[in-house]
């Protein structure tokens, strides 16, 4: 299941750097970042952060941003994108990784877990097209955006939290049985 050129990429220097990067990034992008400055005009929770927005919270959400709020907005969604490309890759490597040193070696139906992060990751991706359009739009009719940015977002956030479990259990499980394998010899 999982590619050639994706194990052989799956060296741990590469995997460290790539996580590292994508570590670093997203501390920069929601603590330094636009997402702070964001967050920080924003009437509660920004919508990327709501599970199954409505039009109506979508319309309120955008208008009590202001003028700049939404260009702000707009400028986190193209960073939250750059973002969603580098987690993808990160956890998709890690992934790559603990089944080329042999995770689950014997299962190989299982690799196919690999493609949660790289889902995750359009959902991402598709979830700030939608939310840019949307405040590129406002005041605008924005509410077919909406409709389908709402289900867009509630699907982003489970698959997100599957992707990262995911990394979770794999990482943890190929460290226990390492630890276990060295122990036993």
């Amino acid at each position: 299941m999982t590619l050639g050129w994706l194990q052989k990429s799956a060296n741990g220097y590469l995997v460290l750097l790539i996580f590292t990067g994508w570590l670093l990034y997203a501390l920069w992008l929601f603590n330094g970042g636009p997402y702070g400055a964001v967050a920080g005009i924003s009437d509660g929770p920004l919508l990327e952060e709501t599970f199954a927005y409505s039009q109506s919270l979508a319309q309120q959400k955008l208008e009590a941003l202001g003028d700049q709020g939404r260009s702000t907005y707009r400028q986190f969604q193209v960073f939250d994108g750059i973002g969603a490309v580098l987690m993808a890759a990160a956890f998709t490597l890690v992934l790559a990784f603990v089944f080329k040193k042999g995770l689950w070696a014997s299962r190989s139906y299982m690799r196919v877990l690999i493609l949660i992060p790289v889902l995750a990751g359009l959902m991402e991706l598709a979830e700030n097209s939608l939310l840019f359009s949307m405040a590129s739009k406002f005041p605008g009719e924005i509410s077919i955006l909406a409709a389908v940015g709402g289900p867009i977002t509630s699907a982003k956030l489970i698959i997100g939290f599957a992707s990262m479990i995911t990394v979770v259990i794999c990482v943890g499980t190929f460290g226990i049985s390492t630890l276990v394998s060295r122990i036993r010899n």
